[in-house]
Parts: structure tokens; C-alpha cells; sequence
């Protein structure tokens, strides 16, 4: 509670976390007076429990959305404790004088198992070391760029759990910050 950050990327969390979590922003909010409100984008009728956590006390919601990554919505992949994908919101100050867009991702670690068996979207043959996380890298960029072009205007954070070491961002051509 003293960092009080403006607006937190939550990863990973399950019905559990997510009630744990939930339960946590009351108690602050009654403790320190400072007030969260979070962001739950859904698919499919699925709660997205890759979270945006934001102050509401400075913030409000502009707009919001979801890009699931197309390699998750084969059906062979789609678990709702593994939905990867990038939630994203636009947030503006409460007097609207200042927006942001804030995107948080989860990446997957090298394979997701489907079945029992490690196959990509289905097909019979095994996942290449890297494969799911070049492609959520590649369709990581394409969202980015899709959505600097459609806010022009408004600066663009990204937070996220990536799975990666910085190596695999140097030799893919981005710069961490």
C-alpha cells in the first residue's frame, strides 16, 4: 500500500486469487481510503483473469478490450486457466484532461499441453522450442501498432508476464524499459 501504484498488470490469477484479490482491494480501500477498481475483460463468455488494476479515485474507463491470441482459440488449447491473450483499457483522468492505454499480456513459457500431448492448434506435430512465444511476440507487435493506430494521440504502456529472458528480446528486435 505505500507504492499506491496508479495501475497494476495482474497475471495468473484463478476463481481463488481473483475472490483473494478482490477481498484485498476492500480492505485497502477501508484501511488507506484509496480506492481500486479493476478491469476484467471477457471472451467467449470467460473471465479474462488477466487483470487490470487501476485507481479509481484517478481514473475511469474510456474503453477496454481483449485480443486473444489465435493460436489459444483452437479448442485443443482453450483452457480458461491458460487463456492467453493481451487486455487492454483506455483510462482517462477523471477530469478527462489525460488518457493512457494500458495493455497487459500473458505470454506462453515454450509449449501449452492439450490432452496430454504437446501438438500446435492440433496438428500432429510436436511444438518447436519458442514457437507459442514467437507468435505471441509477432501478434503482440501487430496489436501494439493496431492500436497506435487507431489512439494516435494517446501514449501506450505494455506490462505483462512474457516468459522470456532478455535474450529472446534482443534477438527479436525489442528494447525492454
Amino acid at each position: 500500500v505505500s507504492y499506491t501504484p496508479d495501475v497494476v498488470g495482474v497475471q495468473e490469477l484463478d476463481k481463488s486469487w481473483n475472490d483473494v484479490l478482490d477481498a484485498y482491494l476492500t480492505k485497502i480501500q477501508k484501511t488507506h481510503g484509496v480506492a481500486y477498481g479493476r478491469h476484467l475483460a471477457t471472451y467467449e463468455g470467460k473471465i479474462n483473469y488477466t487483470s487490470l488494476v487501476y485507481r479509481e479515485d484517478k481514473f475511469k474507463v474510456q474503453d477496454s478490450g481483449v485480443k486473444v491470441f489465435t493460436w489459444w482459440k483452437n479448442s485443443t488449447f482453450a483452457h480458461n486457466y491458460h487463456m492467453r491473450n493481451i487486455s487492454w483499457a483506455q483510462l482517462s483522468t477523471l477530469d478527462e484532461d489525460k488518457q493512457f492505454i494500458v495493455a497487459n499480456t500473458h505470454w506462453s513459457y515454450r509449449t501449452e499441453h492439450a490432452d496430454n500431448k504437446t501438438y500446435l492448434a492440433g496438428a500432429d506435430k510436436p511444438i518447436v522450442a519458442d514457437e507459442l512465444r514467437q507468435q505471441c511476440k509477432s501478434e503482440t507487435n501487430a496489436f501494439m501498432t493496431e492500436l497506435k493506430n487507431t489512439y494516435a494521440d494517446i501514449p501506450i504502456f505494455l506490462t505483462g508476464d512474457f516468459n522470456t529472458s532478455l535474450s529472446f528480446f534482443t534477438q527479436s528486435g525489442w528494447t525492454p524499459t
